[in-house]
């Protein structure tokens, strides 16, 4: 218990330790794209079977203000699956479309990792499930997101060095 109520103490929301939370590309899939055009469907289990993923319509000149990079999150943003979250990992150029929240971690703040994994818990999706607005078609904007509370853990929990694959932390 003692613990718990460390964790609870030292709390912030995703806004103070992010970049960016960014909402994606509207466009249309397309046979001769040079981008991977990742859609909520896309994500399943907590990947992405990127033999299935269509090519993106985008242009070269506004590929980059999508352009996923390692360590980002994306989140579903309405239907069923809202505050479903993917870790970007891969290496695979992909864009993301308009139904996914970026999330781009300030690196020298947060591990993605542990942010990621605390999109995993309990607590998190208590959260989600206050912040969803509509029950036809739940909605989680990125304002909602961007407010979402997490324990900040110390700093030698954030270092990369520190965490191995499949560390919650």
């Amino acid at each position: 218990m003692e613990f718990e109520k460390r964790l609870w103490s030292n709390l912030t929301n995703v806004e103070s330790v992010s970049t960016a939370i960014q909402y994606g590309y509207t466009g249309q899939k397309s046979d001769s794209g040079h981008y991977a055009y990742v859609r909520i469907t896309d994500i399943q289990g907590g990947k992405i079977d990127w033999s299935q993923v269509p090519l993106s319509d985008i242009s070269k000149s506004e590929a980059p203000k999508y352009l996923l990079n390692k360590g980002d999150i994306l989140f579903a943003r309405t239907g069923a699956t809202a505050g479903k979250s993917y870790l970007f990992e891969d290496d695979v150029e992909a864009v993301f479309a308009s139904y996914l929240i970026r999330i781009v971690p300030e690196k020298s703040k947060i591990l993605p990792r542990f942010l990621y994994w605390y999109f995993q818990s309990k607590e998190y999706w208590q959260q989600v499930d206050d912040k969803v607005i509509g029950a036809a078609q739940p909605n989680v904007n990125g304002q909602k997101l961007a407010s979402i509370k997490f324990p900040l853990p110390p700093p030698p929990r954030t270092d990369p060095h520190r965490c191995q694959v499949g560390c919650p932390f």
